[in-house]
């Protein structure tokens, strides 16, 4: 009988501390002796100096401070990490993972123009974050008066804060274009925004290839989040999409998304970016903008508006030096919040 609970509690042991290592983590495991890797480590509090000195124990270097989701981005060496997950301080460690920028979305499929002529919302007031590839100052970004709409930049990729890729002004425009760059007489359309007097705070992890990093992303949202009540930031949009390995319970990103929505920052989502596809449609169903219009309604009245929405390819904005490329990218409802 002792023997058998021994094995039983040597098995339980075993499975919680593989438990802790993402499966993708996991699978790197093998053959990368002598290699480091930069992973997000969450513990069962905000991680301390005492934490992080337990990590450079084992020859880790501390990166990045993710204090909101209780948890750190580090360098490690492959093979400590099983040691790291053997600490009872920490519930789970997974790669820093890349994303990448998607965007397919008509501010007419979620029924915008209703939002601005039959309630006056037109994002005055409300600030949106904009987690992307940087936006390009254009005029469609200034207020009538000419004044900037982007009130708010701060880099998280090391080369500045404007868009180096496309993406960020193309979701930008939009979120809050006021259409004045497409409003001439040889003009046949107009391109306005969800939201053309919306406050724009810009924050880019995106780099000039439209790549980025969990720990970027989730920097970018910590900063949206102490920023809220400055330039009253009730949207984050995140265009951005990778696979996911676990549970949204344990997957840092997602973890960052509740804090946000916790925080009262509405459409805050993962998966913003991704399309559902639906039996019987030819196109697809998209979510950001929708939020974005929830969002608005929800801290102008006592309720939420919920507009309905459609699917349909979109023209915006870009930065003349650089179009962006279309991506296609799967939903995962393992992240969305709402």
């Amino acid at each position: 009988m002792t023997l058998i609970m021994l094995l039983v509690a040597g098995l339980s042991f075993a499975g919680g501390k593989k438990h802790k290592l993402s499966r993708d983590l996991e699978a790197l495991k093998g053959g990368h002796n002598g290699a480091t890797i930069d992973v997000i480590i969450q513990f069962n509090q905000t991680p301390t100096t005492a934490h992080h000195q337990k990590v450079q124990g084992k020859g880790g270097v501390l990166k990045t401070n993710l204090d909101f989701i209780k948890g750190a981005h580090y360098s490690v060496p492959v093979e400590a990490l099983d040691a790291l997950a053997d600490d009872p301080e920490v519930v789970h460690i997974s790669p820093d993972r890349p994303v990448s920028g998607s965007l397919d979305y008509v501010t007419s499929a979620v029924g915008a123009p209703t939002a601005w002529n039959s309630y006056g919302l037109d994002g005055t007031g409300i600030g949106v974050a904009i987690i992307d590839s940087g936006i390009h100052d254009l005029n469609d970004f200034k207020d009538p008066g000419g004044k900037a709409r982007i009130v708010y930049s701060k880099d998280f990729v090391g080369g500045g804060t404007d868009d180096f890729y496309g993406h960020g002004t193309y979701v930008a425009g939009i979120v809050g274009s006021t259409g004045k760059g497409s409003t001439c007489a040889n003009c046949s359309r107009e391109f306005q925004g969800v939201a053309p007097n919306v406050k724009l705070i810009n924050l880019p992890v995106l780099d000039k290839n439209g790549s980025g990093t969990d720990s970027r992303v989730i920097s970018a949202i910590q900063q949206a989040i102490s920023l809220k009540n400055t330039y009253i930031i009730r949207v984050i949009n995140l265009s951005l999409g990778r696979p996911v390995q676990e549970s949204y319970t344990l997957d840092p990103l997602c973890q960052a998304v509740e804090a946000a929505w916790n925080a009262g920052i509405v459409g805050a989502m993962v998966a913003s970016a991704m399309k559902i596809r639906l039996p019987g449609f030819h196109t697809t169903i998209s979510t950001n903008f929708v939020f974005i219009l929830i969002g608005i309604a929800l801290f102008s009245f006592g309720e939420t508006v919920l507009i309905g929405l459609g699917g349909a390819l979109v023209q915006s904005l870009w930065n003349s030096q650089r179009r962006p490329k279309p991506v296609q990218a799967l939903f995962n409802g393992a992240c969305l919040t709402v």
